[in-house]
């Protein structure tokens, strides 16, 4: 992937201390953002329409109606 012949990711851009320091930022970022109460809600709203998919899709694999 490139902008302008310039790639916008080295392959060694990423190394195992930036991948902690990015899930402990999100972590962070997602937990403190809500209270417990309304965490909840949000992520249950977020993924409502994933797991629908996903539902419907193991209920076609397995061919249920």
């Amino acid at each position: 992937m490139e902008f302008e012949g310039v790639p916008f990711v080295v392959d060694d851009a990423f190394n195992d201390n930036t991948y902690l320091e990015m899930r402990l930022t999100q972590k962070i970022e997602l937990t403190y953002m809500f209270s417990g109460e309304a965490r909840r809600l949000a992520f249950s709203r977020l993924m409502r329409e994933p797991l629908a998919a996903m539902q419907t899709r193991v209920n076609e694999l397995l061919k249920i109606d």
